[in-house]
């Protein structure tokens, strides 16, 4: 039987995988919202660990992967629009 972190385990490898198809078009193209969305993906696939972990009651490993998602996309968002 799985536990039901699993399934948020699952959307961070989703996420992961789309961050490096953001990075990869933003790379061959000429349009930088891509690298931004990349980013964005990144601090998703944090958060998607924190609350795997959080479920499974690793609280210090969910609140430094939160901290990690909410410094990513605060910091992409102030360079990217800067």
């Amino acid at each position: 039987m799985r536990h039901t972190s699993e399934r948020f385990f699952q959307f961070q490898h989703i996420a992961l995988g789309v961050c490096l198809v953001c990075s990869l078009i933003g790379l061959f193209s000429k349009y930088s919202a891509f690298y931004l969305l990349a980013l964005y993906a990144l601090a998703i696939s944090f958060a998607f660990e924190g609350l795997g972990h959080y479920l499974r009651f690793h609280q210090p490993y969910f609140i430094l992967q939160i901290i990690r998602a909410i410094i990513i996309l605060v910091i992409s968002t102030i360079i990217f629009f800067s």
